[in-house]
């Protein structure tokens, strides 16, 4: 079987560029060594990794683009075509002032017509792995907070009108310590999901603040646990990281008494935006229209539900969970994607449509996909350390036909992932920015699912990190009030070695029976390719 498959030779780094490049893969993909005929997405890269490794080729001064990466994922390869970087401190030294345009996925958001635009956010909710100083964590917060241009814009809703723009420098960051060490440990977790949801409905978007963070002090025989909320408007997963990853430097160098020097700032998010405009505007991407007019359906097929007329509110929000084993999930990483030349989110995938299709009775599903949006495709900006949200979503069509086995579905699957023009980007440049092409796009049926795979959950969360994923709630990212986008979503992450997948619905629309189900025989699809 593929779990018993075994690893290639191993043939070391031959020159110093290779030796780099292999430190930082061993780094990045946690993994104890890496040859020079590794491969990056065997050895479970993604592309969310790609982007961690190209910040830290940089930091090494080594130059590398997600293309070059694609065309060259191994060490030898790769190697051959890095070349020295150069890190530009009119970067550093710009104050980005007055407004900046919205992007294609902030449009997406407000078009969403919640009913509380100031209640949609991401959070985090970590946990200390060792004694911390709230004071000197702060004083990092303050750091990171000044560092990132983004956490100084504000938004002024006027009716459908929406405009952001940059406060002036100088804000101080919204962290609070919350003592709850004289509470009996059983009443602790309760009272971090009330304070959590207090927090996440707190956010403003036109007085501020957009970020805010809690550390909660659980007594002297408890991990302490660090809360951290921002508006989903300025922040995406991987800013996330980056501001996790921020902090802990900043951290460690305020305890070693050192000056206070964070890695180089890459392009602006304000430059992204106005470079987004710039590109809805260019004819390859006016062309691309054909494919999305050509490929999507006039009308599809609508899931089965239990319940008629059922309010799909986010109030009425419930999860099924599953998870691979240790085993299986590093299948999914490092062996089924040499023998099947496919990454994990296209088998994921494969198996999500064709269990959809078994559940509809039908030969075709239309999946929003969720991507990180970094794509180099679309800009030669280096954004690999911006702070923003760069995420891009667009519908997928699979047309499964006749196709059963599932490792024909995935070969169908993988053809239509790599056809798409742009990593789907163009999708969201047509849709929020081109009049007329949003006028022909908005006539289409909506899909019903939703699919994001964010990768390595806590790959930047090390054995050597302050912080691990803590497990309590953080409450409520969406006001309850609020109406769903999707009847479901699909989300798969890796963490602490275990591939995890959530499917989210209505308890208005779907019985728990009905959707354990179907999350079971996507599994059991999985499977199948593992055995």
């Amino acid at each position: 079987t593929l779990l018993q498959d075994t690893e290639q030779a191993f043939v070391p780094p031959q020159s110093q560029v290779e030796t780099t490049l292999a430190t930082i893969w061993a780094e990045v993909l946690q993994v104890k060594r890496v040859g020079r005929h590794d491969n990056f997405f065997s050895l479970g890269g993604d592309s969310i990794l790609a982007i961690q490794l190209i910040g830290k080729a940089k930091q090494e001064n080594l130059q590398v683009t997600p293309g070059q990466l694609y065309r060259n994922p191994t060490i030898a390869e790769l190697a051959q075509v890095a070349t020295s970087a150069v890190i530009s401190s009119a970067i550093e030294s710009e104050l980005l002032t007055g407004e900046m345009p919205l992007t294609p996925i902030q449009h997406w958001l407000l078009e969403q017509n919640r009913p509380s635009l100031h209640h949609a956010n991401l959070a985090l909710l970590l946990q200390a792995k060792r004694t911390l100083e709230p004071n000197l964590l702060k004083t990092a917060f303050q750091a990171v907070f000044d560092h990132h241009d983004v956490f100084r814009l504000r938004f002024e809703v006027q009716g459908s009108k929406v405009q952001q723009f940059f406060i002036d420098p100088g804000e101080e960051v919204n962290f609070k310590r919350v003592d709850l060490s004289a509470q009996l440990q059983e009443k602790q977790h309760p009272t971090i999901e009330e304070i959590s949801n207090e927090v996440q409905r707190s956010l403003n978007l036109s007085a501020g603040p957009l970020l805010r963070a809690v550390w909660f002090d659980l007594g002297p025989t408890r991990p302490a646990r660090l809360l951290i909320v921002a508006h989903h408007l300025i922040v995406d997963g991987v800013s996330l990281r980056i501001l996790v990853e921020d902090l802990q430097t900043t951290y460690h160098q305020l305890t070693q008494n050192v000056p206070i020097q964070l890695a180089a700032k890459t392009a602006s998010y304000k430059a992204w935006s106005e470079q987004l405009a710039i590109r809805a505007r260019a004819h390859e991407v006016q062309r691309e229209l054909t494919y999305w007019l050509e490929t999507l359906p006039q009308q599809i097929s609508q899931l089965p539900s239990d319940y008629l007329n059922g309010v799909n509110s986010e109030a009425s929000t419930k999860q099924v969970t599953r998870s691979f084993t240790k085993e299986e999930t590093d299948c999914l990483l490092r062996k089924l994607p040499r023998s099947h030349d496919a990454q994990i989110h296209e088998i994921l995938l494969a198996a999500l449509s064709h269990t959809l299709c078994n559940w509809m009775k039908n030969h075709s599903v239309l999946i929003n996909l969720a991507a990180h949006g970094r794509e180099a495709a679309l800009s030669k900006l280096d954004i690999t350390r911006t702070v923003g949200w760069f995420s891009s979503t667009y519908p997928a069509y699979f047309d499964l036909g006749n196709s059963r086995p599932l490792d024909q579905v995935l070969k169908q699957v993988t053809k239509m992932l790599r056809q798409v023009p742009n990593h789907g980007s163009s999708y969201g440049l047509l849709r929020y920015l081109c009049p007329d092409a949003a006028s022909q796009l908005r006539c289409l049926p909506r899909a019903e699912v939703g699919f994001n795979y964010f990768g390595q959950f806590d790959q930047s969360l090390s054995e050597h990190s302050l912080f691990q994923m803590a497990s309590e709630s953080f409450g409520s990212i969406f006001a309850p009030e609020g109406t769903r986008t999707h009847v479901i979503d699909v989300t798969g992450f890796i963490t602490r070695g275990v591939l995890q997948i959530n499917w989210v619905y209505s308890e208005n629309l779907h019985h728990p029976a009905t959707i354990a189900t179907q999350a079971n025989l996507f599994m059991d699809q999985v499977r199948r390719l593992l055995f």
